[in-house]
């Protein structure tokens, strides 16, 4: 097993050298309170900024900055962000709605879990941040794993 974790360790080091660069339209017009849940399986649940209690997601609640998402076992969530690009987060998943900039647009902080991103538009950009760095390839598809470990 501590072949696999070094692997992805690895290959989350090798994604995390620049940005993630899909969404469409400009940075500056993008705003994290566009980003919505556009599908649920399973308990996914939401800490809005500032709350103290976890409660049950639904479809076409918004997220705004610092709000916190968590998926249980067997349970995924979809996003779509201001610019419609989807992004899809697996079963035992957790990550941080990040402010937005005019320069960086929206972004997201992964604390575990996977991510994938599929895309086919024109080039633009989101930033995902994870605890060995941040995110980036071009392409059309992304896949991003945050395994917590003990050592």
């Amino acid at each position: 097993m501590k072949p696999l974790i070094k692997a992805v360790r690895r290959a989350v080091l090798i994604a995390s050298l620049g940005w993630l660069a899909h969404a469409t339209g400009s940075a500056s017009a993008q705003t994290n309170d566009a980003i919505r849940i556009v599908d649920v399986r399973g308990v996914v649940e939401i800490l809005p900024h500032g709350a103290a209690d976890w409660h049950r997601a639904a479809i076409e609640d918004p997220l705004h900055p610092l709000d916190r998402v968590r998926t249980r076992a067997n349970s995924s969530v979809g996003l779509l962000l201001s610019d419609q690009s989807p992004l899809r987060f697996a079963a035992m998943s957790e990550l941080e709605i990040l402010p937005g900039t005019a320069d960086d647009g929206q972004g997201l902080q992964l604390l575990q879990g996977l991510l994938s991103f599929f895309h086919r538009d024109k080039p633009g950009r989101i930033r995902v941040i994870t605890s060995g760095g941040l995110a980036g390839i071009e392409g059309t598809e992304f896949v991003m794993a945050v395994i917590m470990t003990n050592g």
